[in-house]
């Protein structure tokens, strides 16, 4: 019950209705659902954004993660792509420096054939048979001391020497006995086989008919003494050097002084000297 004044100073009594009251119970509980309504909203919310919170962690580690990997496969393409340059560097260094060194006869197969041309004539055999005694012309020709390249038109190796007898020269490298075919030959032309077998350094003389000597350092060695000079004391300029053939040995007078056996050979037939020359300023004329 509420009291007030009246017009003439009386109090008066006001009495709440049964519908105000209820009016005031009904804005109450819905404030409160209201409230509650926003309190679940919210809560729903804020777990959606805790899950999203989550989810994007659990992306953004996963993303660092492939990062991570991905730098690491990076480096390691980095430096195996920095390796792999550095070793075709070293092999292309290795290559040019073969190129320049691999001797001809390295870059031929074991039985391919070689064309030679002596003197305006083709001449083909192995190289096999080329190099099939040591420390002869062609032994050098095929190594790092020439670089000879075969000509474009006819692929041959050109060697500005005589060509009559260089057949007899290939025979010989082949394994063949030429004796025969020397016994066949007049003065003139042995001499000139001769000369052939003196610039192409044939060292087996056995199987030529002929014997050597070696001059080096100004002092003659033979093909028993190749460690020591077969005479001690040097050869002076205008020397003449006599060959001696007595039963089946060879023997040296120089300068009218005997020095005895130098070597045997195999037979009484006639032989010819050839002389291996070491000394560039060194010079030898054959007297009959």
């Amino acid at each position: 019950m509420i009291q007030s004044n009246s017009r003439d100073g009386e109090p008066s009594t006001i009495t709440p209705t049964t519908n105000t009251i209820s009016s005031n119970n009904n804005n109450n509980n819905l404030s409160m659902e209201w409230l509650i309504r926003k309190e679940q909203e919210l809560k729903q919310k804020e777990k959606e954004l805790q899950e999203r919170e989550a989810a994007a962690e659990k992306f953004e580690k996963e993303l660092e993660k492939k990062n991570d990997q991905l730098l690491l496969q990076m480096k390691d393409q980095t430096k195996r792509k920095l390796d792999l340059d550095e070793r075709e560097l070293r092999i292309l260094e290795i290559e040019e420096k073969l190129a320049k060194s691999t001797t001809i006869a390295s870059r031929f197969k074991q039985n391919e054939m070689v064309k030679l041309n002596v003197g305006g004539t083709i001449f083909a055999t192995t190289l096999n048979s080329l190099l099939s005694e040591k420390d002869t012309f062609f032994t050098a020709y095929f190594s790092d001391y020439f670089t000879p390249k075969a000509e474009e038109h006819d692929h041959a190796y050109f060697i500005d020497r005589p060509n009559a007898n260089f057949e007899l020269i290939l025979d010989h490298f082949r394994g063949s006995n030429i004796r025969k075919k020397l016994e066949m030959l007049n003065e003139r032309e042995l001499l000139e086989f001769v000369d052939e077998v003196v610039y192409y350094q044939v060292t087996n003389y056995e199987n030529t008919g002929g014997y050597y000597l070696k001059i080096g350092n100004g002092r003659l060695f033979s093909p028993t003494k190749r460690n020591s000079p077969y005479i001690g004391e040097q050869i002076r300029e205008n020397s003449v050097v006599k060959v001696v053939l007595k039963e089946n040995k060879i023997s040296f007078i120089v300068n009218d002084k005997a020095y005895g056996k130098a070597f045997d050979v195999p037979s009484r037939d006639n032989l010819f000297p050839v002389l291996l020359i070491q000394d560039d300023d060194c010079e030898v004329e054959l007297l009959p």
